[in-house]
């Protein structure tokens, strides 16, 4: 995540004036994500934990886990998470993984095409 942000402050072109403003966005993002998984550790400690589930073995097993949380819906919610984030992960992580070893060696990635009508631009995908 560190060469990632470092890469899209640098292809936003942001100025040494605006570096304050830029590190309050990546603190506040960060302070926002690890309390969201902090309650997500709870959440889950709560509902195995104190319903006896702790060995779970298969995604049956945690979907089935959550039965006293979710009720019946216990399945689809899980699917639901499964999905979202599969589809997260299909649709990010391939062109941020190699975006900054690109630029690491001064490469200039294909996949990035900057757009002339902002002035600070994270660019767009070229098809």
């Amino acid at each position: 995540m560190q060469f990632y942000l470092q890469s899209s402050i640098v292809e936003k072109g942001i100025r040494v004036k605006d570096y304050a403003a830029s590190r309050l966005d990546v603190i506040i993002g960060s302070l926002f994500t690890d309390i969201v998984a902090w309650f997500i550790i709870v959440a889950c400690a709560a509902t195995l934990y104190v319903h006896g589930m702790g060995a779970i073995q298969t995604a049956a097993d945690a979907a089935e886990a959550m039965r006293p949380l979710a009720g019946d819906y216990a399945f689809i919610l899980f699917a639901f998470g499964l999905f979202n984030a599969s589809l997260f992960a299909a649709s990010i992580l391939p062109i941020s993984t190699p975006t900054p070893f690109a630029k690491a060696w001064a490469w200039n990635p294909a996949w990035i095409k900057p757009s002339r009508k902002r002035r600070s631009s994270t660019g767009s995908i070229r098809c």
